[in-house]
């Protein structure tokens, strides 16, 4: 079994972290594969570093998709779906 879960946020990087964890953290079983979808509304904030910090420390795991507009923010779903995402390696260099 697949399952995404997808976390949207705006400016929120002080508590993303937190959230990451914890879903970072989830014990499953070996039958399940999963991953989180972090969809960023537009954010000014640090919310693209946090997120590629746990790309990096859980590769595979986790992907990053900025939503240029903050209008129709309900249809983030629908458009992380047929965009492509961002997918850091584990280790790089900037």
């Amino acid at each position: 079994m697949n399952i995404t879960v997808i976390l949207c946020t705006f400016n929120r990087s002080h508590l993303l972290a937190t959230a990451l964890d914890s879903v970072a953290l989830s014990v499953l079983p070996g039958a399940v594969d999963w991953e989180v979808l972090v969809v960023d509304n537009n954010s000014t904030d640090q919310t693209h570093d946090v997120v590629k910090s746990f790309c990096q420390k859980y590769p595979g795991r986790f992907r990053y998709l900025f939503e240029p507009s903050r209008e129709n923010r309900a249809r983030s779903t629908p458009e992380s779906e047929r965009r492509e995402v961002t997918h850091w390696p584990s280790s790089t260099t900037t």
